[in-house]
């Protein structure tokens, strides 16, 4: 059984449209520095805010007239809120959103995010640095040259050290508790599997993940031919299904 969610004291209306009447907040120097709407509901209310992303559109409630936040934009739609306290817990939710009604887009999410593998390599870089000449009294500027490290996906680039790294997402949620009277963000574990926690942290992040790695020392000889799954040691999510409810 899911956990209830926070339950809102509220009705829903439809705002005529507002969008050509902007006010602009300035800075003492004169540059804009919010754009909001100019709603005309008086009553403590939230907004319907979409963001549209290569996984999909994302839509959640806020408790603000921007324009823009972060990666949504203001819509019309507007809730009621009839007790205080549902305003404090939209303002502490800020841009989170529900992971429920907003599953297809953490399941597309999570089908774009694929475990990849890289390739550590040795390449050459130069820096100017100054150096005193102690014998002429002037300082000069010399060019070095030093070997350092770095990543590539690319099995076929040069200087290639025999490291691989495999490189895997893991995703967290928040749940939004109240404590001394105070609404606060509860970030969750790193799962494999957003459908881990998604009842007890149901909100999110448009970008949910963080990603853990784990390095092998191979011979150089064999990582053109190397597969992912021969050395990739993490559990992924089940894709095979778009179900909410499976764990």
């Amino acid at each position: 059984m899911r956990n209830k969610k926070h339950k809102l004291s509220i009705h829903e209306v439809i705002v005529e449209r507002v969008l050509p009447l902007l006010s602009i907040s300035f800075l003492l120097t004169g540059c804009a520095k919010i754009e909001e709407s100019k709603c005309p509901i008086k009553d403590p209310h939230l907004h319907l805010y979409k963001a549209k992303t290569p996984y999909g559109t994302v839509e959640t409630y806020m408790a603000s007239e921007n324009i823009t936040n972060g990666k949504y934009n203001w819509q019309e739609n507007t809730l009621i809120v009839n007790k205080p306290t549902d305003i404090d817990f939209y303002t502490a939710k800020g841009e989170l959103f529900d992971g429920h009604e907003n599953w297809d887009y953490l399941f597309n999410f999570m089908k774009s995010h694929q475990d990849y593998m890289r390739y550590h390599y040795i390449r050459k870089s130069k820096s100017l640095n100054t150096t005193y000449d102690h014998l002429s009294g002037k300082y000069a500027m010399v060019t070095a040259e030093n070997l350092v490290g770095d990543w590539t996906t690319n099995p076929n680039t040069k200087g290639l050290d025999g490291t691989i790294q495999i490189c895997h997402y893991r995703y967290y949620g928040y749940k939004i508790e109240l404590k001394d009277g105070k609404y606060e963000k509860i970030r969750s574990p790193l799962v494999d599997d957003i459908r881990e926690i998604i009842d007890e942290y149901p909100y999110f992040e448009t970008e949910p993940f963080q990603v853990v790695t784990k390095d092998y020392n191979l011979i150089n000889d064999i990582m053109a031919n190397l597969k992912i799954e021969d050395y990739d040691p993490f559990t992924g999510p089940d894709l095979t299904t778009d179900d909410i409810n499976i764990k």
